[in-house]
């Protein structure tokens, strides 16, 4: 993913892994169990095109009201995910404040990384919390996408361009420019 990104300039499209690690493998990499990956989950149907902007929702809630929080034109698809080091409630207020922004009345469509189980955010607590956000209503929806503080890893390339399809059970996502 990391060389389809950075060292071609084709399209390229991100697939679910079969597993994932959910720990800290990096500095311990003993015992360290592969969890079957459910796939993602399409919470609101949709097609959609634009730019992506995306990082831990704790990262981008800092970078609000500087000149360093990404704001580009046109069409947004949102990628984000938060880490374990913050609760439920907080990516709640994060995402609700997020959400407030100017820019966010042109995103079209939000991919969320799959939440560490530390987190206590589970799929239902997800959906709920994103279901109570107006903001997001009538546009598409995937979670549990390989991005954040699990293992494996897409590469996404923040300011490039993205397809996203969901559909009920399913969905797509295409890298297109990056």
């Amino acid at each position: 993913m990391f060389q389809r990104c950075l060292f071609t300039d084709k399209p390229f499209d991100i697939a679910p892994s079969d597993s994932y690690i959910d720990d800290h493998w990096a500095t311990n990499q003993e015992g360290v169990a592969l969890r079957n990956n459910p796939g993602w989950e399409v919470l609101q149907e949709g097609d959609v095109e634009g730019t992506i902007i995306g990082s831990n929702l704790g990262t981008l809630h800092l970078l609000q009201g500087t000149a360093y929080m990404p704001d580009p034109k046109g069409d947004i698809i949102l990628f984000i995910e938060d880490d374990y080091e913050d609760h439920a409630a907080a990516f709640d207020r994060h995402l609700q404040s997020l959400l407030h922004l100017p820019m966010t009345s042109r995103v079209r469509g939000v991919v969320v990384g799959r939440c560490e189980e530390k987190s206590g955010i589970t799929p239902e607590l997800l959906r709920q919390i994103l279901e109570t956000k107006e903001e997001l209503r009538g546009l598409p929806v995937v979670t549990g996408v390989d991005f954040g503080h699990t293992t494996p890893l897409i590469t996404f390339p923040i300011g490039g361009t993205a397809s996203l399809h969901a559909a009920k059970g399913k969905a797509s996502i295409r890298i297109n420019q990056h």
